[in-house]
Parts: C-alpha cells; sequence; structure tokens
C-alpha cells in the first residue's frame, strides 16, 4: 500500500513540474508578444490565451490578445520558432480591416441598393514602412501616404434583381456610376476592384481601376463597359 503512496505522489509531483512549467513558457510567450506589439505601437496588450497546434507544415501558436481602447480581440498564427519576430504590421493591420468594412458598409448603405452582403478588403504597396507608433486607422494611412499605395477590393451582393427593361437598367447603370463617384470622393480608385452582383448572379457590374486599366467611367453610359453578361444571358437566368 505504501508502494503504490510513493508512485502516485511521484506522479503527482511530476505532473505539477510539467503544468508549472507548461505555464511558466505560456507567461514567457505572453510577454515576449506583450512586449513586441507595445514597442510597436502606443498601445498597452494583453495577451489573453495561447494554443498550440502541428501539421506537416510545422507547429504554430495561435494567440488571442487584447488592445487597449479597442473592445474585440484579435487572434493570429505565428510559427513557434518565429514567435519572437512578430509580423511587423501583426494586429494593426486587422484593425484596418475593421475600420475599412466599417467604413465600405456606411458608404454602400447611404446607396439605394437592397444590399445582402458586402465584402471589403485593403491592402498597402508597403514599398516604404508605416509609421504605426500612434496606432493611425486605415483613413489616416489613406490620408498621409496617399490613394496611390492602397489597393481597395469590394464586393457588393444584391438582393435586387436585374432587371431586363432597357430604362431600369439605366437607372442601375446610375446608380453603379454615383456609388463609383462616392468611392472616388473617399479617394478609393487609383486601384480599385469593385463588383456589385445581383440576386442569383443575373448580372455583374465588374470595375477594375488601376495603372494599366484607367477609370473611363464618368456617365452612366460608361457603366455598359462593366457588364459582364449581354442581355440575351441575362434574360436566360430569369
Amino acid at each position: 500500500m505504501k508502494k503504490w503512496t510513493i508512485i502516485l505522489s511521484i506522479l503527482l509531483l511530476c505532473t505539477g513540474a510539467t503544468w508549472g512549467m507548461h505555464t511558466y513558457n505560456q507567461n514567457k510567450i505572453s510577454k515576449e508578444i506583450e512586449f513586441q506589439l507595445e514597442s510597436r505601437m502606443n498601445r498597452q496588450f494583453t495577451v489573453t490565451d495561447i494554443c498550440s497546434s502541428k501539421d506537416e507544415s510545422g507547429s504554430y501558436y495561435h494567440v488571442t490578445v487584447k488592445m487597449e481602447g479597442v473592445k474585440k480581440p484579435f487572434t493570429f498564427q505565428q510559427e513557434k520558432e518565429a514567435i519572437g519576430n512578430l509580423y511587423k504590421y501583426e494586429v494593426i493591420e486587422e484593425l484596418w480591416d475593421r475600420q475599412y468594412t466599417q467604413q465600405i458598409k456606411e458608404i454602400v448603405q447611404s446607396h439605394p441598393f437592397n444590399v445582402g452582403e458586402i465584402e471589403g478588403t485593403v491592402d498597402i504597396d508597403r514599398k516604404n514602412p508605416i509609421n504605426i507608433k500612434s496606432v493611425p486607422s486605415i483613413q489616416e494611412v489613406r490620408a498621409k501616404y496617399g490613394k496611390e499605395v492602397m489597393i481597395d477590393t469590394i464586393t457588393i451582393n444584391l438582393a435586387d434583381n436585374y432587371p431586363l427593361d432597357a430604362s431600369q437598367q439605366v437607372r442601375e447603370n446610375e446608380k453603379v456610376l454615383n456609388l463609383l463617384k462616392d468611392l472616388r470622393d473617399h479617394n478609393m480608385n487609383s486601384n480599385l476592384f469593385l463588383e456589385v452582383i445581383y440576386k442569383n448572379d443575373q448580372q455583374t457590374y465588374r470595375v477594375a481601376i488601376n495603372d494599366k486599366n484607367k477609370d473611363t467611367y464618368h456617365k452612366s453610359e460608361d457603366m455598359k463597359k462593366a457588364l459582364l453578361k449581354t442581355q440575351e444571358q441575362v434574360e436566360k437566368t430569369k
């Protein structure tokens, strides 16, 4: 009986030591992550969770972190061996995506579309590094570094049917043109990929503006160039 008691005690001690070492490592990693983020941005960061995973490509940490002044936490993945060298724009890039998505929703919802879903992503051409010390918003980045470094991708899925009547199609051209004008006013027309997709993929306006494809959409008639389907193809979707 005494023998089993001793064995059990040893097992408990080993388990406790293992758990203690695990907790120590987690705390060490948390502090390393918090230090890196706080050295880049004037905000306090708190790691709230760290999980591990492993697959054929390697071993990873999945980190959840809270940022001072932001309610929703951020989660990112990092290779275990590179945990001491986080991506330069870690966390703030997701913050920019959130800000951009909200801005796009507000812009689109001010137009007479019956919107089903809106997706917006923004990328930045980082030939020159962006100073993130003051945690600038995506709008402040656009204003400071110029629209030329911004790449805007916007997809709008509508719950509207695309009309077959020619006069109603003219009105749709005007609606999309007015949206495009609004995006221009927000300096989102240097590198822009815009899709407006009607219900059941009946019709799509696809606008691509960049160095190779100049902005040639200035009147409602011009929007016909952005249509993907012919009238005959639209009729087949009805």
